[in-house]
C-alpha cells in the first residue's frame, strides 16, 4: 500500500548476506530479487564481541588494539567516507564492530538499553539449591515477550526492568513450574521496590 515505506528486517543465521550458495539462498538475496531493490545490509555479528578476546575475529582484535573500539559501536570508513569494504563485497554493505560487553553483578550492562531499563536486585532464595529461570514481564500484557530472562542458581539476581511500568517477576523451575511471582515497581529515579507475591 505504501511503496515509499522504509522497512527494517532483523535476521539471523547469515540471512543478511546478499549472496548465498545455490543450495541455500539467503533471505537478503531472495528479497532483493523479489523486489528489484538494492538493499542496505548491515552485519552486526561477524565482528561482534564474543565474550572472550580469543574468540573474536582477528580484524576486530586488531581494531581494538589500535583503540578504534570504545563505548559505542563502530563502522570503519574509507577515506571517501563510505563504509570500508571488508571481505567479499557481495556479502553486506556495512560491518559493525560492537563495543566490548561490560558486566555488573554477572549481567551485561547493555541490557539497560540506553536508560530504557533499570537494573533491579531480585531475590531468588528458592534457587539456592536448584537452578531456576527468572523473567520479568509486563503485568498488563503477560503474554508479551519478556523484558528480561536469566538462569539463576543463587539467592538473588539482577533484572533489567523498564521504569514506571507495571511489571511482574516470575521464578520457574527448569521443568517450567512456577515457583514464585513478585510485582516489580521501578521509579523514574534509581529508587525501586520489589513486592513479594509468592
Amino acid at each position: 500500500n505504501n511503496p515509499d515505506a522504509k522497512v527494517l528486517v532483523h535476521c539471523g543465521w547469515g540471512h543478511v548476506r546478499e549472496s548465498g550458495s545455490p543450495n541455500w539462498p539467503k533471505m537478503a538475496e531472495v528479497l532483493a530479487q523479489l523486489t528489484g531493490l538494492d538493499l542496505l545490509t548491515v552485519d552486526q555479528v561477524t565482528y561482534a564481541d564474543y565474550g572472550h578476546a580469543d574468540d573474536d575475529h582477528p580484524l576486530r582484535t586488531a581494531a581494538e588494539k589500535r583503540g578504534l573500539i570504545g563505548d559505542e559501536e563502530v563502522v570503519l570508513l574509507a577515506d571517501d567516507g563510505d563504509p570500508l569494504p571488508i571481505g567479499d563485497p557481495a556479502y553486506v554493505d556495512i560491518h559493525v564492530l560492537g563495543r566490548r560487553t561490560r558486566y555488573e553483578n554477572g549481567r551485561p550492562t547493555w541490557m539497560a538499553m540506553g536508560g530504557r531499563r533499570r537494573a533491579v536486585a531480585f531475590p531468588t532464595p528458592k534457587c539456592e539449591t536448584r537452578p531456576c529461570i527468572v523473567e520479568v514481564r509486563s503485568a498488563r500484557h503477560p503474554d508479551a515477550v519478556a523484558f528480561d530472562r536469566v538462569e539463576v542458581d543463587g539467592e538473588a539476581t539482577t533484572l533489567y526492568v523498564p521504569p514506571e511500568r507495571e511489571s511482574s517477576g516470575h521464578v520457574f523451575g527448569l521443568d517450567g513450574s512456577l515457583i514464585a511471582q513478585r510485582d516489580i515497581v521501578v521509579a523514574a529515579t534509581d529508587n525501586h521496590a520489589v513486592r513479594k507475591q509468592d
